[in-house]
């Protein structure tokens, strides 16, 4: 449908954004999915003679998890970016304790509230990620 607003909600512009929606969901969708493969391997790399302690993978893992989230959501809704980042947090958190749930089930693994935890932060510290770079974003745009 054309309407007279510049060109800028033309059927191409639309499939463009539709595209745009599917892709953000995609990439959540898959860094979910190799999240829960290697929450079912029984032997997964020991990254402690490096330095870095379990509950630091997990906190990156959800860092990440929680800025592509929060980010998928934004270009899907129209909510403000704080609302993203909160749907980001709860879709971590909900995530890391159905993945905790997951990891009981799996030989040589276990459910640690420790990791959940670590789970949570990640995904909040990924929505604060976002919410930064949304700002930033915004600044640059209102100057050119």
């Amino acid at each position: 449908m054309l309407t007279d607003d510049g060109g800028r909600n033309t059927p191409r512009r639309s499939s463009r954004d539709s595209l745009r929606k599917k892709l953000h969901w995609l990439a959540v969708v898959l860094y979910m999915g190799s999240m829960f493969h290697l929450s079912s391997q029984s032997h997964t790399p020991n990254l402690e003679r490096y330095g870095v302690k379990d509950w630091m993978e997990h906190g990156a893992e959800y860092v990440v998890l929680g800025a592509i989230a929060a980010k998928a959501a934004a270009v899907t809704w129209p909510w403000s970016a704080g609302a993203c980042g909160g749907f980001a947090v709860i879709l971590g958190t909900g995530y890391g304790l159905s993945d905790e749930i997951h990891q009981r089930l799996v030989p040589g693994r276990k459910c640690d509230a420790r990791d959940w935890s670590a789970d949570v932060a990640g995904s909040a510290l990924g929505a604060l990620v976002f919410l930064i770079w949304n700002r930033f974003a915004k600044r640059r745009r209102s100057n050119v």
